[in-house]
């Protein structure tokens, strides 16, 4: 899908103050053209920019937590999921906020 020049520029015009990369900034671009609420990524910046946009944004530890709400994941899994993303993954999670996250899984509990 080619995303309108017209679109382009007017993103850029409303995320302008963000520091954000060619990927980020594109995936932005292309879930305004295609109506799309939600934006998904962990980059910080595009997050920020996400909302500016008015999208409703998740992160890789919003979305494991959603699949346990769901039902996609039971609660072993999700907890695994998330304890993967602090120890292996390449993303950067500070162990509070994966503690917070596990909470959640526990409060929620079927």
């Amino acid at each position: 899908m080619e995303i309108s020049g017209k679109n382009i520029e007017r993103i850029k015009g409303k995320v302008k103050n963000y520091r954000l990369g060619e990927g980020e900034f594109q995936a932005l671009c292309l879930c305004d053209e295609l109506g799309k609420n939600i934006f998904l990524t962990d980059d910080l910046e595009a997050r920020e920019a996400g909302k500016r946009l008015g999208f409703e944004v998740h992160g890789s530890m919003g979305i494991v937590v959603r699949a346990y709400k769901n039902g996609s994941l039971d609660l072993a899994a999700a907890k695994r999921a998330l304890d993967d993303l602090y120890r292996i993954s390449k993303l950067f999670v500070a162990r509070a906020i994966v503690e917070k996250a596990m909470e959640e899984l526990e409060r929620f509990r079927f």
